[in-house]
């Protein structure tokens, strides 16, 4: 069941901020729209080699490598006329699992460890075809 809570109070110039929930009612309902999920990662499927220029954009605001985030122009221009080099490439997309260094020590001796959170697969029931994301942690060696 998709929540009731609307997206629409998020302004993106030129995109209608609800979209993408409307779109997910309606394949959950079995009218997918073809064009709109078409160019959900590259407009039209074109190519223009590594950027994102679908509507994937509106859902990372923010972008960039390492610790280094600026914002996402694209996500807030977005349109269905992107251009090859107006949006980011996909190492600049965020991975969705958080990671936080520390150093564990143990009977005298330091181990460079992280602890790992976040998104780290999906699940879909057998039944009804929903998928889900699924949440866990970690800690490992840095």
């Amino acid at each position: 069941m998709v929540p009731a809570a609307r997206t629409s109070d998020v302004h993106f110039q030129g995109v209608d901020s609800d979209e993408p929930r409307q779109q997910f009612v309606a394949a959950a309902q079995g009218s997918a729209d073809r064009e709109f999920w078409q160019s959900l990662y590259k407009v039209d499927g074109r190519s223009g080699g590594p950027y994102v220029t679908g509507f994937a954009n509106v859902f990372f605001p923010y972008i960039g490598r390492g610790n280094v985030k600026t914002f996402n122009r694209t996500a807030l221009e977005w349109s269905g006329s992107m251009r090859a080099g107006d949006g980011p490439t996909p190492d600049e997309i965020p991975p969705g699992l958080s990671m936080v260094p520390f150093e564990w020590t143990h009977l005298g001796e330091t181990f460079p460890m992280q602890f790992l959170g976040g998104f780290v697969g999906a699940t879909q029931d057998p039944d009804t075809l929903a998928i889900r994301p699924s949440i866990g942690w970690a800690v490992a060696d840095r």
